[in-house]
């Protein structure tokens, strides 16, 4: 036996939602798996989305959590994420974080604003 895979074609999905099942506490899938973003946004901190390739596996959606990324996209096996991808978990993130509404200690500190840019962008 070489590979662990069913198909190169299907690896990506089955990785992502698997994924996603194990850490349905933690983590949600976009539409048509484009992302994997946080569930519960942190309203203290900067937005961060990252993207990268699924060599062996979809890498970047094992930072997606408590105190490290709010959303990561995954590109084809070898291949970046597509702008598409990138825009989708921007949007997500930015629209999580201007649904939320902050625990009111924070509200003070930290009132939220619609924004023209509510989230950095970090690509790898």
């Amino acid at each position: 036996m070489k590979k662990f895979i069913n198909s190169v074609d299907s690896m990506l999905a089955e990785s992502l939602d698997g994924f996603a099942a194990v850490h349905a506490d933690i983590v949600a899938l976009g539409e048509e798996r484009k992302f994997v973003r946080r569930r519960k946004p942190n309203l203290q901190k900067v937005a961060l989305v990252s993207g990268g390739g699924s060599g062996h596996e979809p890498m970047h959606g094992g930072f997606v959590g408590h105190g490290m990324l709010d959303a990561a996209c995954p590109g084809a096996v070898f291949t970046s994420p597509v702008p598409d991808q990138m825009l989708a978990a921007t949007k997500a993130v930015a629209s999580l974080l201007l649904n939320a509404s902050p625990p009111n200690s924070a509200s003070k500190q930290f009132p939220l604003r619609p924004s023209t840019k509510p989230c950095a962008m970090f690509l790898s």
